[in-house]
């Protein structure tokens, strides 16, 4: 489905971008806009580099050339190679800032959101990787790129106490300006840049680029924030808080995923057990947002597919609020590897629901008419036992279920638990400890 929908975009300014839609209807697959975020609801490098490998893994030239289209049109961002920190958002059409000036097929104003970077800069990081180990000719390049930014990370302005600010400008200050994402009020009172809650999100990407160059920086700068997260929101608050730009600080899942991949991360990179606590504590927050048991879902509305039920695994976006979706499909292999870290079950079976059950509402079988297989619905009430629905796709939707697939492969060379779990719990400790928290060397499976 990535390569179906991944192709050159010619903004109305005549400048060219290359990624996939910005949402697609279901069931007939039409796209809705042509806009490309690179992190957060876009994912368009972190699909970039699953292209890249699918195309090398399996000898398909023009799936690998349209993951390298991508990643090469991230990598030319004029602002990620002047300062280090990327734009988030292109826009095919037109957009206007809070002081009306219009930006027209091209990047706007949409601030850098310490969330949006990071899964961004978690892509290319990974194509980078990749590049590497195919030593591709853009390698030097892509390193030097991903080291600026790097830079800016290191240097990004903080209130001396291991923190990160949820927005920033390209001069590393946290963004003080509303104005730029727009004139709208409601969106304005989103940005709250000067909060300190996403500071475990950048968390695994430092000990990441820690893994990858060997630059202790990165892993002092990620203690440092852990440090943070580990006093204000487990000790202190018992909760996670603010963890997508497009709602303000509320409590949510994401946030909680995040202090998950953190706190299992620092524990992976300096083996002090206070750590592996903290990342069990996160996991459970994260995983209570999921339904685990099933009903049916009331309603005619032709796009309802949860007539005779098949919710479990879907998970509650936010807490107080009703809308669900697909997300927690990201984290079943980061449970799977908390079960092997610990020692504790519940964490595989957990891993083994939201591995299965995330599938259930994609069109696997060809019943529910979907334009492409692997498409399923976003935001989705469902909480009321009636059925209401964006009825839409959006590319961090088949990120969600391909990433943990990915990433279980390139740790244990195969695709679902089932396979690894004759495997003794040393040769699974083993695997995951020599692929870490996902910077070091990249390996070629066939």
């Amino acid at each position: 489905m990535f390569s179906a929908l991944a192709a050159p975009i010619v903004g109305k300014s005549g400048k060219t971008a290359y990624g996939l839609p910005w949402s697609i209807s279901i069931p007939d697959g039409v796209p809705h806009a042509f806009e490309l975020q690179n992190g957060f609801v876009g994912q368009q490098t972190s699909i970039a580099f699953q292209l890249m490998r699918h195309g090398k893994l399996s000898g398909n030239d023009k799936i690998f050339q349209q993951g390298l289209e991508m990643a090469k049109f991230w990598f030319s961002d004029e602002q990620l190679v002047e300062y280090g920190l990327p734009r988030s958002w292109w826009i095919q059409n037109e957009k206007i800032d809070g002081y009306n000036n219009k930006y027209i097929g091209d990047f706007w104003t949409y601030p850098s959101f310490t969330r949006c970077f990071t899964d961004g800069m978690e892509g290319l990081l990974d194509c980078v990787r990749l590049a590497e180990a195919y030593n591709l000719p853009q390698t030097e390049e892509w390193s030097s790129i991903i080291n600026k930014f790097g830079e800016f990370l290191l240097n990004a302005e903080t209130a001396g106490d291991g923190s990160f600010y949820r927005a920033y400008q390209k001069d590393g200050l946290y963004l003080r300006d509303v104005n730029a994402i727009g004139p709208w009020p409601d969106e304005q009172k989103k940005v709250q840049a000067s909060s300190k809650t996403n500071t475990l999100i950048p968390v695994r990407l430092l000990i990441r680029l820690y893994e990858w160059s060997g630059d202790k920086r990165y892993l002092d700068r990620a203690i440092q924030a852990g440090e943070y997260g580990y006093n204000e929101f487990y000790k202190t608050l018992g909760t996670f808080i603010g963890g997508t730009p497009d709602n303000a600080n509320v409590v949510d899942k994401e946030a909680g995923v995040f202090a998950m991949y953190a706190f299992t991360a620092l524990y992976q990179a300096t083996g002090d057990k206070k750590w592996l606590e903290a990342a069990e504590y996160a996991a459970i927050f994260a995983f209570s947002f999921t339904y685990c048991y099933d009903f049916a879902i009331q309603g005619d509305d032709v796009a309802n597919i949860f007539r005779d039920g098949g919710i479990s695994g879907y998970s509650f976006i936010t807490a107080g609020a009703g809308g669900t979706d697909n997300f927690n499909a990201f984290i079943y292999y980061e449970l799977f590897k908390l079960s092997v870290l610990t020692g504790d079950k519940f964490y595989v079976n957990a891993a083994k629901i939201l591995e299965r059950n995330t599938k259930r509402p994609m069109d696997l079988d060809g019943t529910k008419g979907y334009a492409h297989k692997a498409l399923l619905l976003e935001a989705t009430t469902l909480y009321k036992m009636t059925f209401s629905s964006v009825s839409s796709w959006l590319p961090w939707c088949g990120v969600a279920t391909s990433q943990p697939m990915v990433n279980f492969y390139q740790t244990f060379g195969a695709y679902n638990i089932s396979d690894v779990e004759n495997m003794s719990s040393q040769a699974l400790l083993d695997h995951i400890n020599a692929v870490g928290a996902g910077g070091k060397e990249y390996q070629i499976k066939q």
